[in-house]
Formats: C-alpha cells, structure tokens, sequence
C-alpha cells in the first residue's frame, strides 16, 4: 500500500510525518526513501515497536527516522506537520475513532496535514468467510 500511497500524495514538502499506528514503519519508511528531506516518526505500541527499533537504527534511515512507543488514545508525538493514520480508524468504532482524531488534532500545528488512508469496502462484500 505504501506505494500507493506514494503514488497519489506528495511528501516532499513535509519536514516530519509521524505515521501514527506506524506498525513496522513500512509506510513511514518508504515515505523516507522517496523523500530525503523529510524526517519521520514511526508511533505504535510499545511492544510493537520493539523490533522496528533496531531494524532502523542498522538501516540508511537511523538519522531520519524515530520509533516511538506510546498508546494513541492517550497522546500521539508532537512535532510533525503531516500525520498519517493508514488502517487504523476502521479499527474503532466513532467515539474511539474520535479520541484518535482529538489527540492527533492537539498536537498538529494550525498548518499541519492529516492523512487517513483506508481500505474501501464495497457494500456487497462481507470481510466474513464464506462457508465450504
């Protein structure tokens, strides 16, 4: 997905995006080596970002790229003016979603750029397995 999403927005003229919900960092890190201006931050669970840690501080990135551990329902990491939410708001339901939302919006500056990127699902598609 991190090339689509290359594909369709243009980074170059953030100087942080914090990927929040990062994962393994996949798309902040892709955004990064077709950006090499850009700095970012990598946000997600402790436990998560356990092993993205090591894995970019022996990549070309370590100088980049931060991974911060934290819980995005209780605060998400000041200093980006572009903030990335890819699959994560379809996740949680409204009011969840909203606390989200709320803590990214409280730390972007008044120019700053959210970014939601999710799957569509058509109506006529069930996510259920269908039976053999």
């Amino acid at each position: 997905m991190a090339g689509a999403v290359l594909d369709v927005y243009d980074f170059s003229g953030f100087g942080t995006v914090v990927d929040v919900g990062g994962g393994h960092g996949m798309l902040v890190r892709s955004i990064l080596r077709a950006n090499p201006g850009v700095r970012g931050t990598v946000y997600d669970l402790p436990h998560v970002v356990a092993t993205v840690r090591d894995e970019v501080a022996a990549s070309d990135l370590a100088d980049r790229c931060q991974v911060v551990g934290g819980d995005f329902f209780v605060e998400v990491p000041e200093g980006g003016d572009a903030y990335v939410l890819k699959s994560v708001i379809h996740d949680w339901n409204d009011e969840r979603s909203l606390t989200i939302l709320r803590n990214v919006h409280r730390v972007m500056p008044a120019d700053g750029r959210l970014l939601i990127v999710e799957p569509v699902v058509l109506p006529t598609r069930s996510l259920s397995p269908r039976p053999i």
